[in-house]
């Protein structure tokens, strides 16, 4: 690469990685692209990782290293976005790790079509099996790019890693992650992206390796409804058709449902001010769901957990009798 190449500013938080964080740095010293700033935070960790995050920066001058106390990924991202200097910004988590081309490949499209964000793909590793997730190839306009994720939900596009972010976008528009998220917020600081951004590329260059990671965290319902409220909404302002919604929001909003510990759980669910089109009918075909959505559209709370009450009570009942 020459040297007239724009810096590109890659954020790694780290917590507590010292079986994996090697790897990880391996990977982005290996890099064809060489205009790199690399900014490791540590998040506070109290294993080696630190001394490791050290000894790689006394190594190669492009590595900034930041240590604070623990915080969160996301205020681990955000310390990095303050520290970022390059035109453009990656992310790439501590236990994953991304292959040589892996930064060249998105600088190219980005320089060539002069995108405010581009959209590869990654391979997710999970119980030792590999599964490719790519976003559906394409030059997109907000309108058209919030009308495919409309249409093909946000799971690759909602993660962090595997985009180039124009940093002038996310401080424009003063994008950061909310740091009282604890589930979601990947998505949630996505969407403000697809927001403010006026020209978005997607390719299917997926050699980000995600080290899926089993975790017992439980999602809060107002952050998984919540931004595909916010999707939605932001889609409804750009002109985009959000029909090809409502079925994939009733199917998420019912399982909320049927998992709520109470009927006053399902009524905090008002805070959250669904937009009547997303509870509107016309489109789910099961039956069940259809009803439901109903009760919920008309604050039947207490109606929706009768139900489930029984339901799970006769479930119970049948795996007990089929036991004996």
């Amino acid at each position: 690469m020459e040297t007239n190449t724009p810096r590109i500013s890659i954020i790694i938080p780290v917590y507590n990685l010292e079986g994996k964080l090697s790897r990880c740095l391996d990977s982005v010293l290996q890099q064809t692209y060489l205009e790199l700033q690399i900014i490791l935070v540590d998040d506070g960790s109290t294993d080696q990782s630190a001394e490791i995050c050290r000894a790689y920066a006394q190594k190669d001058p492009r590595i900034e290293l930041i240590r604070k106390e623990n915080g969160g990924v996301s205020s681990a991202r955000n310390l990095g976005l303050e520290h970022a200097a390059g035109k453009y910004v990656t992310f790439v988590d501590g236990d994953d790790w991304i292959s040589e081309r892996y930064v060249e490949e998105c600088v190219l499209r980005a320089e060539e079509s002069g995108a405010d964000i581009v959209i590869g793909g990654l391979t997710k590793i999970e119980n030792g099996v590999e599964t490719v997730k790519s976003p559906k190839e394409g030059d997109y306009d907000r309108k058209g790019f919030l009308q495919m994720v409309c249409r093909n939900g946000t799971e690759v596009y909602g993660y962090v890693p595997n985009k180039l972010y124009r940093r002038g976008l996310l401080n424009r528009a003063a994008i950061r992650f909310d740091e009282k998220m604890h589930s979601q917020e990947d998505l949630a600081f996505a969407l403000l992206a697809y927001e403010a951004a006026e020209h978005i590329v997607c390719f299917s260059f997926s050699e980000y390796y995600y080290n899926k990671v089993p975790s017992n965290r439980i999602l809060p319902p107002e952050h998984l409804l919540g931004n595909q409220i916010k999707l939605f909404q932001i889609a409804e302002a750009s002109g985009t058709e959000t029909g090809q919604m409502v079925p994939r929001f009733q199917r998420l909003l019912y399982t909320v449902l049927y998992h709520a510990a109470s009927a006053e759980e399902i009524w905090k669910l008002e805070s959250l001010k669904i937009p009547e089109p997303l509870l509107a009918d016309r489109t789910e075909n099961r039956s069940e769901i259809r009803k439901l959505i109903s009760w919920f559209a008309r604050k039947k709370y207490k109606r929706i957990f009768r139900y489930f009450r029984i339901r799970h009570a006769v479930r119970r009942l049948v795996k007990g009798t089929n036991n004996e």
